[in-house]
C-alpha cells in the first residue's frame, strides 16, 4: 500500500499538480550598507512577490563582479557606479559595459552617514569635513593638530572596491589621493578590530556598521553615501518577477 501511495505521489509530481519547492529565488550581492537598509523590508517583499531574496554583503565592487559573472541578479552599491566600474577587473567591466544598466537610487538613509571610527582612548567627537579630508590625504598627521592627544594618526581604509571609499574619493577628496601610509582592509569587518588595536587609528565606516558602544566622531557637515540597486535592463525586461522585487525594494527602502 505504501509503494502504491508513493507511486501516485511521483505521478502527481510529474504532472505538476504537487508543489516541488521550486520557489523563485533572487540574489542581490554587494554593499553591506544597502544590505542593512533592505533587511527590515525583505520579508514583506518576499511575501508580496512569493519569492525568496538572498542578500549577499560582499562589498559594492564585488557585487558588480557577482553580477557580471551571473551569480547575482542585481548589485547593491553604496557609492558611484562609474567610479567602481573603473576599478573592477577588465573582464567584469567589459561584461557590464556590454549591456545597459538600470540604476535605482534608494531613499537617503541615516544608516549610510559616514562616521569616523576611533580608538576608545581618543576623546575627539567631531571633525569638520575639511579636517577629515586633510587627515585622509596625509596633510594632518597628528591628533594634536585637531585638539586631541599628541599621537600619530593611523588611517585605516577599506579597499578601492568599497562604496564608502568611492564616495569619499569622488565627493570629499576631489581629485586628491588618500595618504600613501593608509592601512587597507579587504573586508569592512576588519576595520573595527584594527582601530581598536591602534590608539592613534581612525576608520572610515557608515553609521549602520557601528557597534552600539563604538567610539566615533561625527562629521560636519554630514556625508551621506548614495545607495543604489543596479540591474541589467535585459534582465528586467525578461524577468517580471525580478522587476517586481527590485521595484518593491526600491519603493519601500528608507
Amino acid at each position: 500500500m505504501l509503494q502504491r501511495a508513493l507511486f501516485s505521489f511521483l505521478l502527481l509530481l510529474q504532472s505538476g499538480l504537487v508543489a516541488r519547492g521550486d520557489e523563485v529565488s533572487i540574489t542581490l550581492a554587494g554593499s553591506s550598507t544597502v544590505t542593512r537598509v533592505l533587511l527590515p523590508i525583505k520579508a514583506a517583499v518576499e511575501a508580496g512577490a512569493d519569492a525568496r531574496i538572498r542578500l549577499l554583503p560582499t562589498g559594492s565592487g564585488r557585487g558588480l563582479v557577482e553580477l557580471a559573472a551571473g551569480r547575482a541578479d542585481a548589485a547593491m552599491l553604496s557609492g558611484p557606479l562609474d567610479f567602481l566600474l573603473a576599478r573592477v577587473d577588465s573582464a567584469t567591466a567589459d561584461r557590464l559595459h556590454a549591456t545597459p544598466l538600470d540604476q535605482l537610487k534608494l531613499a537617503r538613509s541615516a544608516k549610510a552617514d559616514v562616521v569616523v571610527l576611533l580608538h576608545p582612548s581618543n576623546p575627539l567627537r567631531q571633525l569638520t569635513c575639511a579636517q577629515f579630508r586633510d587627515v585622509l590625504t596625509g596633510r594632518i598627521t597628528n591628533w594634536n593638530e585637531l585638539g586631541g592627544p599628541d599621537r600619530r594618526i593611523v588611517v585605516v581604509l577599506p579597499d578601492e572596491l568599497d562604496g564608502v571609499r568611492a564616495t569619499l574619493a569622488t565627493g570629499l577628496l576631489d581629485g586628491r589621493q588618500f595618504a600613501a601610509t593608509a592601512r587597507i582592509c579587504a573586508k569592512i569587518a576588519e576595520i573595527p578590530p584594527r582601530v581598536a588595536a591602534e590608539p592613534g587609528a581612525l576608520g572610515v565606516v557608515t553609521r549602520g556598521s557601528l557597534a552600539p558602544d563604538a567610539s566615533h566622531a561625527e562629521l560636519e557637515p554630514t556625508i551621506n553615501v548614495g545607495l543604489f540597486l543596479v540591474v541589467p535592463r535585459q534582465k528586467l525586461e525578461t524577468n517580471p518577477k525580478l522587476e517586481q522585487i527590485v521595484n518593491s525594494l526600491h519603493s519601500r527602502a528608507r
